[in-house]
């Protein structure tokens, strides 16, 4: 009498193969798309943050920006031009006598 405990693998339905197969490529799908979400999540992070750093740095430069213009602004005002003009260059107005008229033909 043969001893019904030992169960030849060879025997089994061949659905289940194909379902074990099945199952394993789901499993592994399942976590590439975990991993994937994972990746994601944290270059979503990384780049926000790079976001935030240079918003934080095109502030700066405004401000800078601004400071430059109200610095410029202030350099080539037209008292302050006289002032070195007449003080540091020794230059005037011209005399009427000293005028000359250039007329082009």
């Amino acid at each position: 009498m043969p001893n019904k405990a030992v169960v030849d693998i060879h025997s089994a339905p061949k659905g289940a193969f194909f379902l074990r197969i099945l199952f394993l490529l789901l499993w592994v799908f399942c976590l590439g798309s975990a991993i994937g979400v994972v990746y994601s999540t944290h270059q979503s992070r990384v780049n926000t943050q790079a976001l935030e750093e240079l918003r934080r740095e095109e502030i700066g430069l405004r401000v800078s920006a601004g400071q430059f213009r109200l610095e410029k602004s202030s350099l080539a005002s037209y008292p302050r031009v006289e002032t070195i003009a007449t003080e540091n260059l020794n230059m005037g107005i011209p005399l009427s006598s000293e005028t000359v008229l250039v007329v082009r033909n």
